[in-house]
């Protein structure tokens, strides 16, 4: 009876998203390790208007296993057009510490987003799955997805502090 209760709680719990990230097995049960949240910051490199804070949320939080380690991000860049909208984030650590750690090209997040009809926007990180159909869509004139990409160059103090 203990056995099939616990069953019905998880598969409940599950159900209901209480549980995110990976699996483990426990007493032939499915039971999920929970995840830290993410945690973005929208004010201390560029201002980001409050209709955009729960699709940025939305996209991070959908693509987690394409994402850096990191639980706290920086909205470094915001850009709209139209219905489209482009934001960049890195981890926190790196606006905290002046910019002055490397920074790894995995670590730059970008955001695409679209507003639908509802006035809501769609928001993906891009080069996911859940990213392609709208890459395809956007137009060239806002972001060039088929122009090849170009590596980020290396930094030193020395390209950072030059004038």
């Amino acid at each position: 009876m203990r056995t099939r209760w616990l069953r019905y709680a998880l598969t409940l719990a599950m159900a209901l998203g209480v549980f995110t990230g990976s699996f483990q097995s426990v007493a032939g049960l499915q039971v999920s390790t929970p995840q830290p949240p993410i945690v973005i910051d929208f004010e201390t490199v560029v201002t980001v208007p409050y209709e955009l804070h729960q699709p940025i949320e939305s996209a991070m939080g959908s693509s987690r296993s394409a994402l850096p380690t990191e639980t706290r991000f920086t909205v470094t860049a915001l850009r709209r057009s139209g219905d489209w909208m482009e934001a960049i984030l890195v981890p926190t650590r790196v606006v905290e510490a002046g910019w002055e750690v490397q920074l790894g090209q995995d670590e730059v997040i970008q955001i695409l987003g679209h507003r639908v009809a509802t006035g809501r926007y769609l928001a993906f990180v891009c080069g996911t799955p859940a990213a392609s159909r709208l890459e395809q869509d956007v137009p060239r004139e806002f972001i060039d997805f088929s122009a090849p990409a170009t590596p980020m160059a290396p930094t030193s103090v020395d390209y950072l502090f030059q004038s």
